[in-house]
């Protein structure tokens, strides 16, 4: 790619579950632009224009805090968190259940970027 291009790997279900936020997106997932305004608000909006984003380990699994995690909280989580990326400045965001680094045996391997 361009050597200038810019990637931000990010490790993360994004469930987002803050007491500064109010947010637990393991048991419900406000609208995208609730959360949008609520982390302008707070000043917690980077300027992240010009850089492509992938977030990896967004699962669709159950969790202790999410029992009854389902598509349809998938989809809006996915939703909260692209209006983000975009209120952000992103062009671009992937969302990966696997990180490209990482063997299924849980091992770390090296990566030099998207294949």
């Amino acid at each position: 790619g361009d050597l200038g291009e810019k990637k931000l790997l990010v490790d993360s279900d994004l469930r987002e579950v803050s007491t500064e936020t109010g947010f637990n997106f393991e048991r419900s997932i406000v609208s995208p632009s609730v959360f949008v305004e609520t982390v302008k608000e707070r000043g917690l909006l980077p300027d992240l224009r010009a850089i492509t984003v992938v977030v990896c380990d967004v699962h669709s699994d159950s969790t202790p805090d999410a029992r009854r995690w389902s598509a349809k909280q998938t989809i809006a989580l996915h939703a909260a968190w692209s209006a983000y990326f975009r209120a952000a400045g992103v062009d671009h965001v992937e969302f990966l259940e696997k990180c490209p680094w990482e063997k299924s045996d849980g091992a770390e391997i090296a990566w030099g970027g998207a294949q």
